[in-house]
């Protein structure tokens, strides 16, 4: 009797130091992996707390040039470099016509 209480305790004992063996080698590598979906996680936020409005537009007399007025109703900042790789979609729905960004104000 005695004999099956000891061999029980040796493979209860082996089989936590088992465990802690097997969990020591794989939570480092999970750590690892988390890491790039933490950093989408963190671009996704940015990108839903950054929104624009527009809130007024003007055409001039010919109808040749339009004025788009925007603002940032988001929570963060939008940087230059954002703006200047932004483009504009002009038209009605299934029929749009992109308007890239040119500071010179030409026509392209």
């Amino acid at each position: 009797m005695g004999g099956e209480t000891i061999s029980s305790a040796i493979i209860m004992i082996a089989s936590v130091i088992c465990a802690a063996t097997f969990a020591a080698a794989v939570f480092p590598t999970i750590i690892g992996a988390s890491a790039p979906v933490i950093a989408s996680t963190d671009t996704l936020n940015d990108r839903i707390q950054t929104d624009i409005k527009i809130i007024h537009e003007a055409v001039n007399s010919d109808g040749s040039e339009g004025y788009i007025w925007v603002k940032n109703v988001g929570n963060n900042r939008i940087h230059s470099n954002l703006i200047e790789d932004s483009d504009l979609f002009f038209g009605e729905e299934g029929d749009v016509m992109r308007i890239a960004y040119n500071e010179t104000r030409a026509t392209s």
